[in-house]
């Protein structure tokens, strides 16, 4: 055993330091420690004891020595304390160096490396002591939650603020046909998501619900969440009618469509002679057109299918040769007229139409008009004069050329027919039937004209400017009333015999007002107002010449070329929209040249530099299309058996083709037949004997309404409050029905005495422009009962003497075939012997 004090050797069982007396102390020898060996004389086994090297504490590689060494000087003064006071200190070896000793035991934790420093927390006495290891733990762990929690409802927040993770799309409820109530209006749903920073498009879909409902949106639903700014289309309703795409399908396929509508669908069959190239059972036509909606709610939709038939008027007639249909319809009996319409490109110079519609039933010998498809150099012939009654090759300005339903992009659609009134012979007017601004101004339904045709029939100016005189191929088409009316407030003035006129702002009247008529001279007060206005560009019009000349506004040219260009091999109309100009530029001071802005120039007055441009311009936004869809006389036809529609359904909608089939067949044929008549006979007429005094004018219309006057003067019969004489008056207005072809060509039709009403009771009386007025029954129409008709062709030679002697008012000579129908009175007038019959004809002198 050494000394510990003077390190000299003593035996093993001494208790004191032989040397120098020092108490010694045995040092134990740990059985895993390293040896280290002093000498060859001695040596000593001790325990070295060796930190793993996962226990001591990492340092920084970028961190300072200085730094390192000061963190070892810094150690918490309890961890200093708490080495054991009875330890040993290392004993000092010879050479330098220390013996390492054995240390008290302690516990396995007292032998680990020391823990990182502990905090001190202050007594209440002031004094120190160490915090618990276990709570500083709980502590960082609830930071942490309360960090990580407030992390969480700060994203659901703004999450839900739609401030990341794109935008929600509102959830509305959409609508559906038997319940709307609860739906906004597309318009409001668009507005709300333009709120969100979304870019969004409207697409208008045709169903059931209410037009303008929000139907949903297109490949999402409500409440998905979709990128910031992406497009959302939303889908809106356009009310019932049929989508594009209809015709070509198999009838069964559209069913449930159509079965969601809302409104009655009638399924007909629709004659086809071919159905090799027409699929029996296929949709062929539809009403309304295809991408049209429905103008009557309880007329509903009209749904043609395809069914093979040698009998009626194929519907397959349209695209084939003119000379070919009407060959074969001559062979069966038909009579059969040939007029020009414009069309398509690819059925110019062939069929484009009928009349009655391709696919219809037709009565034995009924008269059939083909419609052969013109362009513009063939539109441009049936302005020319051709009757042959002095004015042949004359350019006359008008023309029903244009007749048939227009349509836009947008659906709105506007339709030009025969304007019945005036429309005589050759001469034949178009005017507005439906469609159209029809404003206070437009002079929406006035016979429609092409150039200055207003005393007579033909284009007189030479100076003109209008389309129609030039050679772009395209014409326009007018009012004819607006070449003499200009407005003062809201009365049009101005035409043949109006002796009125227009000063400050108020109407009056030259006769009954002054004697002096420079006394009225336009003080500026009169206007001239925007009117109805019509471009119509044929298939093969040279739109781009018509374009380079300033016709359409500059802007709205511009505004035109960014869009779709106009489809060419279409006829199409650019219709005057009113609400592209500024109010300032809707009116013009009326002066006694007669210059009106907003007409065509006339070459008489003014500048055509001074004429107002036209707004839009020519694209396949603004443009209105012909429709060429194929319309037959629905009523007339049989109803289609189609799979999904139940016999109620079809027994609802109307003719059912299982019950009654001969009864209702024979129904429509009547039906039919006084539709193909009235349109026929459709025009003016007059009853007179031709000695002046009296006459009766009545107008027809296609649809077999009339309205007319009787008119009686006698300037004998004058009493203190008339002295300008008596008159006999009957405004009138009616309905022909029930018409039926005779066996010699003529017809028979029932005038409604339901529907004739008269202005005022028979025998009232009145005094008006110092004339004495009585209310009668209209001579040549009364009584209101059966009616005969001797159509355009009959041979006059059959017409019994008691007609013929009315034709003297109207005709010189009776022509060998009636140019023009004759409507007679078939019923007793009780005015003459049994044998008169009261006879009305169609003249020039009615024109």
């Amino acid at each position: 055993m050494f000394c510990t004090q003077c390190g000299s050797k003593n035996a093993p069982e001494s208790k004191f330091c032989t040397n120098c007396g020092n108490p010694l102390v045995s040092v134990p020898v740990q059985p895993d420690a390293g040896q280290a060996r002093i000498s060859d004389d001695f040596s000593v086994d001790s325990t070295v004891a060796e930190t793993p090297a996962s226990q001591l504490a990492p340092q920084s590689a970028e961190q300072p020595e200085e730094q390192s060494a000061a963190q070892h000087e810094e150690r918490p003064a309890e961890q200093l304390a708490s080495q054991p006071a009875d330890a040993i200190p290392p004993v000092p070896l010879p050479g330098g160096g220390t013996l390492p000793v054995a240390q008290p035991a302690t516990s396995a934790a007292s032998q680990s490396v020391p823990s990182a420093p502990e905090t001190l927390e202050p007594e209440s006495d002031g004094t120190a002591r160490a915090a618990s290891p276990n709570r500083k733990l709980i502590i960082g762990i609830a930071v942490a939650a309360v960090l990580l929690v407030a992390a969480v409802v700060a994203g659901i927040v703004t999450y839900n603020m739609e401030l990341w993770g794109g935008k929600s799309l509102p959830d509305v409820a959409v609508a559906s046909p038997k319940d709307s109530s609860k739906t906004p209006d597309a318009k409001v749903v668009v507005r709300q998501l333009e709120g969100k920073g979304l870019k969004v498009k409207r697409v208008k879909e045709f169903s059931g619900v209410k037009s303008g409902k929000f139907l949903g949106y297109q490949g999402i639903q409500s409440g998905d969440r979709v990128r910031a700014g992406s497009v959302v289309t939303v889908r809106e309703s356009a009310g019932p009618g049929v989508p594009e795409g209809t015709v070509g399908k198999k009838a069964e396929s559209v069913v449930t469509t159509f079965s969601q509508m809302g409104v009655p669908v009638h399924y007909k069959q629709v004659i086809v002679s071919d159905t090799s190239k027409t699929t029996e059972g296929s949709v062929i036509s539809t009403y309304p057109a295809q991408g049209q909606g429905v103008k009557d709610d309880k007329k509903g939709i009209y749904i043609g299918v395809a069914t093979k038939s040698d009998g009626g008027l194929p519907s397959d007639i349209v695209g084939q040769e003119i000379s070919d249909v009407k060959s074969s319809l001559e062979s069966k009996g038909y009579d059969v007229k040939v007029e020009k319409r414009l069309s398509s490109k690819q059925y110019i110079g062939k069929v484009s139409g009928s009349e009655p519609g391709p696919g219809s039933q037709l009565n034995e010998g009924q008269t059939i008009t083909l419609y052969q498809g013109v362009d513009a150099k063939g539109a441009k012939q049936t302005f020319i004069d051709h009757s042959g009654t002095g004015g042949d090759g004359l350019l006359m300005g008008m023309s029903d050329v244009a007749s048939g339903q227009w349509c836009n992009k947008a659906g709105d659609c506007i339709t030009l027919g025969q304007d019945d009134s005036y429309s005589s012979g050759d001469i034949v007017f178009l005017k507005v039937k439906d469609g159209a601004a029809n404003t206070k101004y437009s002079m929406t339904g006035e016979s429609l004209i092409s150039c200055d045709a207003v005393q007579q029939p033909y284009c007189s100016s030479k100076k003109a400017d209008y389309l129609l005189t030039g050679n772009s191929g395209a014409f326009e088409l007018f009012p004819h009333k607006a070449f003499e009316t200009y407005w003062c407030g809201d009365s049009a003035l101005g035409g043949e015999g109006d002796m009125r006129s227009c000063v400050a702002g108020k109407v009056h009247d030259i006769d009954s007002d002054s004697s002096d008529a420079s006394d009225y001279e336009p003080d500026g007060s009169g206007k001239f107002h925007m009117m109805d206005l019509f471009a119509v560009f044929p298939v093969g019009s040279d739109v781009e010449s018509v374009e380079k000349t300033g016709y359409f506004d500059a802007s709205a040219l511009a505004a035109a070329q960014k869009q779709k260009p106009v489809d060419t091999d279409r006829p199409f109309l650019m219709y005057r929209d009113v609400n592209q100009y500024k109010d300032g530029e809707k009116e013009s001071t009326y002066t006694r040249d007669w210059f009106d802005p907003f007409m065509p120039y006339n070459g008489y007055n003014g500048s055509k530099d001074d004429t107002v441009k036209m707004k839009p311009a020519p694209s396949g936004e603004t443009a209105y299309y012909l429709v060429e869809d194929v319309q037959p006389d629905w009523d007339s036809l049989e109803d289609a058996n189609i799979k999904g529609v139940s016999a109620k359904s079809q027994k609802s909608n109307g003719k059912n083709a299982s019950k009654n089939a001969d009864t209702k067949k024979s129904d429509s044929q009547s039906d039919a037949a006084t539709r193909s008549l009235m349109k026929s006979i459709a025009g003016k007429y007059g009853f007179a004997s031709g000695s002046g005094g009296w006459s009766t004018t009545m107008t027809v219309a296609s649809d077999g309404t009339f309205s007319g006057t009787y008119h009686d003067s006698d300037m004998g019969i004058t009493g203190d409050d008339y002295p300008n004489g008596s008159v006999t008056i009957s405004n009138f207005k009616g309905r022909f029905k029930d018409a039926k072809k005779n066996a010699d060509g003529s017809y028979t039709m029932q005038c409604d005495k339901s529907a004739l009403k008269i202005d005022g009771n028979i025998g009232d009386t009145y005094i008006k422009n110092g004339s004495k007025y009585t209310v009668a029954d209209p001579y040549g129409i009364a009584p209101c009962g059966a009616f005969t008709v001797y159509p355009a062709g009959y041979d006059s030679p059959q017409l019994s003497e008691a007609i013929v002697g009315w034709s003297h008012a109207w005709y010189d000579s009776m022509p060998a075939k009636l140019e023009t129908p004759i409507i007679v009175n078939a019923e007793d007038t009780n005015l003459g012997s049994e044998s008169q019959q009261d006879a009305f004809f169609q003249s020039k002198y009615l024109e």
